[in-house]
Protein backbone atom coordinates (compact mmCIF):
# COMPACT_ATOMS: atom_id res chain seq x y z
CA UNK A 1 0.00 0.00 0.00
CA UNK A 2 2.84 2.38 0.78
CA UNK A 3 4.39 1.84 -2.65
CA UNK A 4 0.99 2.28 -4.28
CA UNK A 5 0.37 5.69 -2.73
CA UNK A 6 -1.55 4.71 0.39
CA UNK A 7 -5.04 3.50 1.03
CA UNK A 8 -7.56 2.58 3.65
CA UNK A 9 -7.86 -0.54 5.79
CA UNK A 10 -11.26 -1.22 7.32
CA UNK A 11 -11.33 -3.85 10.06
CA UNK A 12 -14.61 -5.39 11.20
CA UNK A 13 -15.05 -6.04 14.90
CA UNK A 14 -17.89 -6.35 17.38
CA UNK A 15 -19.50 -4.13 19.96
CA UNK A 16 -18.56 -6.89 22.46
CA UNK A 17 -14.94 -5.72 22.15
CA UNK A 18 -16.02 -2.34 23.53
CA UNK A 19 -18.18 -3.67 26.35
CA UNK A 20 -16.57 -6.79 27.76
CA UNK A 21 -19.86 -8.62 27.30
CA UNK A 22 -19.94 -11.93 25.50
CA UNK A 23 -17.43 -14.72 25.01
CA UNK A 24 -14.19 -13.56 26.62
CA UNK A 25 -11.73 -14.95 24.05
CA UNK A 26 -13.81 -13.64 21.14
CA UNK A 27 -14.21 -10.19 22.69
CA UNK A 28 -10.52 -10.00 23.60
CA UNK A 29 -9.44 -10.96 20.08
CA UNK A 30 -11.70 -8.32 18.58
CA UNK A 31 -10.41 -5.71 21.03
CA UNK A 32 -6.91 -6.66 19.90
CA UNK A 33 -7.99 -5.88 16.36
CA UNK A 34 -8.69 -2.32 17.46
CA UNK A 35 -5.19 -2.08 18.98
CA UNK A 36 -3.71 -3.42 15.73
CA UNK A 37 -5.69 -0.88 13.72
CA UNK A 38 -4.44 2.04 15.85
CA UNK A 39 -0.88 0.79 15.57
CA UNK A 40 -1.18 0.64 11.78
CA UNK A 41 -2.66 4.15 11.75
CA UNK A 42 0.24 5.54 13.78
CA UNK A 43 3.07 3.72 12.02
CA UNK A 44 1.85 4.00 8.44
CA UNK A 45 0.02 7.33 8.43
CA UNK A 46 3.03 9.03 6.86
CA UNK A 47 2.55 6.69 3.90
CA UNK A 48 -1.07 7.88 3.56
CA UNK A 49 -2.37 4.58 4.91
CA UNK A 50 -5.42 4.89 7.08
CA UNK A 51 -6.71 2.15 9.37
CA UNK A 52 -10.08 2.12 11.13
CA UNK A 53 -12.48 -0.31 12.78
CA UNK A 54 -16.21 -0.81 12.48
CA UNK A 55 -17.69 -2.44 15.60
CA UNK A 56 -20.97 -4.14 14.84
CA UNK A 57 -24.03 -4.63 16.91
CA UNK A 58 -26.48 -7.36 15.95
CA UNK A 59 -26.86 -7.43 12.18
CA UNK A 60 -29.89 -9.14 10.66
CA UNK A 61 -28.35 -11.70 8.34
CA UNK A 62 -29.71 -15.07 7.22
CA UNK A 63 -27.56 -16.79 9.85
CA UNK A 64 -28.88 -14.51 12.57
CA UNK A 65 -32.45 -15.12 11.46
CA UNK A 66 -31.91 -18.89 11.61
CA UNK A 67 -30.51 -18.62 15.14
CA UNK A 68 -33.52 -16.57 16.19
CA UNK A 69 -35.93 -19.06 14.64
CA UNK A 70 -34.47 -21.90 16.73
CA UNK A 71 -35.26 -22.05 20.43
CA UNK A 72 -33.26 -19.05 21.66
CA UNK A 73 -31.60 -18.54 25.03
CA UNK A 74 -32.93 -14.99 24.97
CA UNK A 75 -36.12 -13.82 23.39
CA UNK A 76 -36.00 -11.57 20.37
CA UNK A 77 -37.49 -8.74 22.45
CA UNK A 78 -34.91 -9.09 25.25
CA UNK A 79 -32.14 -8.58 22.73
CA UNK A 80 -33.93 -5.68 21.03
CA UNK A 81 -34.48 -4.00 24.39
CA UNK A 82 -30.71 -3.47 24.64
CA UNK A 83 -30.74 -1.29 21.50
CA UNK A 84 -31.74 2.38 21.89
CA UNK A 85 -32.87 2.42 18.24
CA UNK A 86 -35.10 -0.57 18.98
CA UNK A 87 -33.99 -2.62 15.99
CA UNK A 88 -31.13 -4.63 14.57
CA UNK A 89 -28.85 -3.41 11.83
CA UNK A 90 -28.87 -4.45 8.20
CA UNK A 91 -25.88 -5.59 6.12
CA UNK A 92 -26.16 -2.56 3.83
CA UNK A 93 -25.70 -0.24 6.81
CA UNK A 94 -22.37 -1.91 7.52
CA UNK A 95 -21.42 -1.81 3.84
CA UNK A 96 -22.21 1.93 3.68
CA UNK A 97 -19.97 2.62 6.68
CA UNK A 98 -17.14 0.52 5.23
CA UNK A 99 -17.50 2.26 1.88
CA UNK A 100 -17.28 5.66 3.57
CA UNK A 101 -14.12 4.66 5.48
CA UNK A 102 -12.55 3.20 2.32
CA UNK A 103 -13.30 6.34 0.32
CA UNK A 104 -11.51 9.67 0.14
CA UNK A 105 -14.50 11.24 1.89
CA UNK A 106 -12.92 9.99 5.12
CA UNK A 107 -9.38 11.01 4.19
CA UNK A 108 -8.72 12.61 7.60
CA UNK A 109 -10.08 9.73 9.69
CA UNK A 110 -7.63 7.14 10.96
CA UNK A 111 -7.09 5.09 14.10
CA UNK A 112 -10.70 5.14 15.27
CA UNK A 113 -13.44 2.67 16.00
CA UNK A 114 -16.90 3.48 14.71
CA UNK A 115 -19.62 1.56 16.54
CA UNK A 116 -22.37 0.71 14.06
CA UNK A 117 -24.55 -0.74 16.75
CA UNK A 118 -27.85 1.12 17.01
CA UNK A 119 -26.69 2.78 20.22
CA UNK A 120 -25.96 -0.52 21.99
CA UNK A 121 -22.63 0.54 23.48
CA UNK A 122 -24.00 3.94 24.47
CA UNK A 123 -26.99 2.36 26.18
CA UNK A 124 -25.03 -0.29 28.05
CA UNK A 125 -23.40 2.31 30.25
CA UNK A 126 -26.88 3.18 31.52
CA UNK A 127 -28.00 -0.42 31.78
CA UNK A 128 -25.19 -1.34 34.18
CA UNK A 129 -25.18 1.90 36.14
CA UNK A 130 -25.75 1.19 39.81
CA UNK A 131 -26.39 4.41 41.68
CA UNK A 132 -25.06 4.64 45.22
CA UNK A 133 -27.11 6.82 47.50
CA UNK A 134 -24.86 6.47 50.51
CA UNK A 135 -21.06 6.40 50.65
CA UNK A 136 -21.33 3.68 53.31
CA UNK A 137 -22.76 1.39 50.59
CA UNK A 138 -19.52 1.49 48.63
CA UNK A 139 -17.42 -1.68 48.88
CA UNK A 140 -14.62 -1.29 51.37
CA UNK A 141 -11.03 -1.97 50.40
CA UNK A 142 -9.58 -5.02 52.05
CA UNK A 143 -6.35 -4.65 53.93
CA UNK A 144 -3.37 -6.62 52.76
Amino acid sequence: MAEGGGGSIVHVSTANALTGIGASAYSAAKAGLYALSRTIAVHYGTHDIRSNVISLGTIMTEQRQQRMDNPPTETHQEILDEYPLGRFGWPDEIADTALFLASQRSSFITGVDIPVDGGLTAGLSQQFHRPVSNVDELPQRRSL
